[in-house]
């Protein structure tokens, strides 16, 4: 039998360039407030508690850095991503109240299957 699927999580700043980083005090393009959190998806109440307290640990490290923001060429992103060997669906919830801070704090969401 094979393992079963997880979700892969991760919530960063991207910068159009380096320099960019660099003159707001970021030494790359890329600065990770969650870096690929890995979300186990086999009993599903255990992988929502997982999953809400990684979007909540996202959303505070956002808030808490906030970089200037949209014109500005820094762009918030979080991913997440469903691995699987087999053909099996993963079910997970994303709670108003996290779309909502999401989206105040300017963010983009990007799911891939």
């Amino acid at each position: 039998m094979s393992e079963p699927g997880h979700l892969l999580v991760s919530a960063s700043y991207f910068f159009e360039s380096v320099e960019r980083a660099r003159e707001l005090g970021f030494d790359a393009r890329a600065h990770h407030l969650v870096d690929q959190a890995r979300i186990p998806g086999a009993d599903w109440r255990e992988r929502q508690r997982r999953l809400d307290q990684v979007l909540g640990d996202a959303v505070q490290a956002a808030t808490v850095l906030q970089p200037p923001r949209g014109g500005d060429g820094i762009e918030l992103v979080l991913r997440i991503s469903f691995i699987s060997d087999g053909t099996e669906q993963l079910g997970y919830a994303l709670t108003s109240e996290f779309l909502h801070t999401w989206a105040e704090l300017g963010g983009a969401i990007h799911i891939d299957s």
